[in-house]
C-alpha cells in the first residue's frame, strides 16, 4: 500500500474541524521535502491530533536524525519539534511507520535568528517536553514570542 488521503476531524475543543492527513503504507516513511537556505538556523514543528487516530506509535524524522515518536495521547494534541541548521538548501521532514499508518495535522518550517543558537555547533536541538504549569487556556506564541515557542498561559 502505499496511498494517502485527507481525512477531516471535529475538533470541539476549536469549534472547527482539522484536517489530517493519514499514509496508508506497508512500511517505510514518507517524507515532505522543504526548501531551506544552506548554513541558516530553523524551527520545524508537526503537530498530530489527539482522538481516534492516537491509538498508534511512529517515528518523526528530520534528515536522518530521529526528532521524536508519536505515541498514543488521547487528552491534547501533540506537537514534535526541533531547531536545526541547514547543511543543504532542503530538508526532508518523514513519517517512520512503526505499529500503524503515520498521519499529520500541520507541518510548520521558519527561520530563526543566528542569535537563537548562541553560536552552538547544532545539527538539531530537540524540544524534550512542554509544561503547563498554570493551567490557562489559550498559548502565546509568535509574535509575541519572536522565536514561535508555543508557552501555555
Amino acid at each position: 500500500k502505499r496511498s494517502c488521503r485527507q481525512i477531516s476531524k471535529d475538533v470541539s475543543n476549536y469549534g472547527s474541524n482539522e484536517n489530517v492527513r493519514l499514509f496508508d503504507i506497508d512500511e517505510g516513511k514518507r517524507c515532505y521535502n522543504l526548501p531551506t537556505i544552506k548554513n541558516e538556523v530553523y524551527l520545524i514543528r508537526g503537530i498530530f491530533p489527539s482522538g481516534e487516530l492516537s491509538n498508534s506509535s511512529f517515528y518523526v524524522t528530520i534528515g536522518v536524525t530521529q526528532l521524536g515518536a508519536q505515541i498514543s495521547s488521547r487528552l491534547q494534541d501533540l506537537g514534535i519539534e526541533g531547531v536545526f541548521r541547514a547543511t543543504k538548501d532542503y530538508i526532508d521532514f518523514c513519517l517512520v511507520k512503526e505499529e500503524v499508518n503515520p498521519y499529520i495535522s500541520r507541518l510548520e518550517l521558519r527561520p530563526l535568528p543566528e542569535e537563537y543558537i548562541h553560536g552552538l555547533p547544532i545539527t538539531v536541538l530537540k524540544l524534550i517536553s512542554r509544561n503547563n504549569l498554570k493551567g490557562g487556556e489559550d498559548d502565546i506564541r509568535y509574535p509575541v514570542d519572536k522565536s514561535d515557542r508555543i508557552w501555555k498561559g
